[in-house]
């Protein structure tokens, strides 16, 4: 039976209000990021992502520059020459020579670093810009993803918590953006999905006919898609009626009144594949970081995720793309249709409330054009990863996501009279609750100019507040019962021991990063590299064995069990010898590593 591995990555803005200290005197982001991780290192005893080397907090100070940031897309080929993607110039003056290069990496790793919280994964600063950013640990299906986003979240709260003063209150939301603007706060949120490599290079694989991309800084060009890439697009934008968070505004188009909108992140989408995801988001991201042996696998970096808090929306957004990325590698998807324009249907289908407006498709043979409406051609999707479900090779949770994602779509259908999607999707339930307030406000929401109201803006961004003022308006909608599995998933009444020390990932390799973060015997014998190497000894650093975690889903908890017998106690030196011993002869060539920006990644 096939096992899904997934993770996703959340950055989270923080706002510093101030409650009557002199202003000069306030910390900045940077500020706040590093207090946040030194309380984890110091409190709790968290190991540093990347290993025990040298200060890890100064160079909170540094930024990579953008020619740096760009260096982690470059990667060795099987001769050890230093390769650039289809459509960049390797003469370019930001390329750099494989020697040159890896110094400049080493200089910003601490900054790319952070540390590792057992139960959660990673907790770093993001690189380019002051916010705060947890990556968990892969799951093995996307109920346990969603409780470790949730986690992640939790995290953040408390740690905005711990650093806030009676002279300041340190605000943490996980909004996509509060508009557009230098100064906006633009979070990422982002699925992983391991890939068989045959797969992941057929959907990557385009055809050699190119079209330029206008305005670009580097005049490249981009390849245009073929069929599995297209399928995969109208998947991911269809797809976006379930996960969508919710947005007051229309940023893509000035000439249309403010507004509500299905998704965050239609007003940036601007291409349909490529790698320049901080100027263009490309719906398909062709960034390859697999952190397994790349010979078998890769890694999918969906890199358009929307700042949900609902659980079920998390879900469909991982979980289905999950479902439908097995189907491909199954040739389960059989559609006769592509969307035509998958940008545009994308931005355009966001500000469709009601679901009803046509979206232009082409059929398979690229020849007739003609329209339908999208929960109409979302069905037809879902039924055939219904018939995907049905094979034994996939997990069982498969059956119970496309099942649910079937009633909701059948909901939003009807017109969802009994507000059950309104309880499990983001977009509605943000939408239940802006309306609520209009009207109490003795505002029409039918009116698009109503929704220019500034404490409207206010109440959009307060829904994504995990700690602050604004918390109250999720804990207060929450408490009335109009979140469904909310308190399933969350984990609110964790103790702060429990949440930030108990081992949880079981399912996946991410057991054994867990484990020596868990371990106090293990923890100060023990480096993490990065999310695939590691770094054992028993007694003495210098006798350190390097352990490369080939297959995403090769190390969990029941592989280790079996290979030590059921005994996790490494208090022995003898134990601890053994589960280096497992873990060396089990574990995949070292040399399979072959991206240049592997361990700073």
């Amino acid at each position: 039976m096939k096992k899904a591995v997934m993770g996703h990555e959340d950055e989270f803005s923080l706002y510093i209000k101030w409650n009557g200290a002199r202003r000069e005197e306030f910390p900045d982001e940077d500020d706040c990021i590093k207090a946040m991780l030194r309380i984890l290192k110091d409190r709790y005893h968290t190991k540093l992502f990347g290993g025990e080397r040298g200060d890890f907090f100064a160079p909170l100070e540094r930024r990579m520059s953008g020619s740096q940031e760009m260096n982690h897309w470059f990667y060795l080929d099987e001769a050890d020459e230093a390769t650039v993607p289809q459509g960049w110039d390797r003469d370019a003056p930001d390329y750099f020579t494989k020697n040159a290069r890896l110094p400049k990496l080493g200089d910003d790793f601490y900054s790319r670093a952070g540390v590792i919280v057992p139960s959660l994964g990673r907790v770093y600063r993001e690189a380019s810009a002051p916010y705060l950013e947890c990556a968990t640990w892969t799951g093995s299906d996307p109920f346990e993803l969603c409780r470790l986003v949730l986690r992640g979240q939790e995290i953040a709260a408390r740690l905005a918590g711990f650093i806030s003063t009676d002279e300041y209150v340190v605000q943490c939301f996980n909004a996509v953006s509060d508009r557009r603007g230098l100064e906006a706060k633009s979070c990422g949120m982002h699925d992983n999905h391991r890939m068989r490599r045959d797969t992941y290079d057929e959907l990557t694989q385009t055809s050699r006919l190119y079209r330029s991309i206008k305005n670009s800084p580097w005049d490249i060009e981009i390849p245009i898609p073929t069929r599995m890439t297209r399928d995969f697009l109208s998947f991911k934008v269809l797809a976006r009626i379930l996960s969508g968070a919710g947005k007051i505004g229309h940023d893509c188009e000035d000439s249309l009144p403010a507004h509500y909108q299905i998704s965050e992140r239609a007003n940036f989408i601007e291409q349909e594949l490529g790698y320049l995801t901080t100027h263009y988001r490309p719906l398909l991201n062709l960034r390859d970081e697999p952190h397994a042996d790349r010979r078998f696998w890769a890694r999918l970096h969906d890199i358009n995720g929307e700042g949900n808090r609902s659980p079920w929306s998390i879900i469909f957004g991982s979980g289905l793309t999950s479902i439908f990325l097995m189907a491909l590698e199954d040739d389960a998807i059989d559609l006769d249709w592509h969307l035509a324009f998958p940008v545009r249907s994308f931005q355009a289908l966001s500000r469709d409330l009601e679901l009803n407006q046509d979206v232009w498709i082409i059929d398979r043979n690229g020849m007739i054009e003609s329209t339908e409406k999208p929960l109409v051609l979302f069905g037809k999707i879902l039924a055939q990863l219904q018939e995907c479900c049905g094979r034994s090779s996939v997990p069982s949770w498969c059956a119970t996501v496309v099942g649910e994602a079937q009633q909701a779509v059948g909901y939003l259908r009807e017109g969802d009279p009994e507000g059950k999607a309104s309880e499990m999707l983001d977009w509605k339930i943000k939408k239940r609750i802006i309306e609520f307030q209009m009207r109490r406000m003795h505002l029409d929401p039918q009116n698009p100019h109503d929704w220019l109201h500034p404490k409207l803006k206010l109440l959009d961004l307060s829904y994504h507040c995990l700690y602050g003022a604004g918390i109250r308006i999720w804990d207060n909608w929450f408490a009335s019962g109009n979140v469904r599995d909310y308190a399933r998933y969350a984990n609110t009444e964790l103790s702060d021991e429990a949440l930030f020390n108990v081992c949880a990932a079981e399912e996946t390799s991410a057991f054994v990063l867990s484990l020596l973060a868990a371990d106090s015997n293990l923890r100060a014998r023990s480096d993490i590299l990065n999310w695939s190497v590691v770094e054992l000894w028993n007694n003495s650093p210098e006798e350190r064995v390097r352990i490369f975690l080939d297959d995403p889903a090769k190390f969990n908890k029941a592989f280790l069990s079996a290979g030590l017998e059921g005994n996790f106690d490494f208090s022995s030196e003898s134990q601890r010898a053994r589960l280096i011993e497992f873990l060396r002869t089990a574990s995949g060539d070292i040399a399979q590593i072959r991206y240049s920006g592997e361990l700073f990644s």
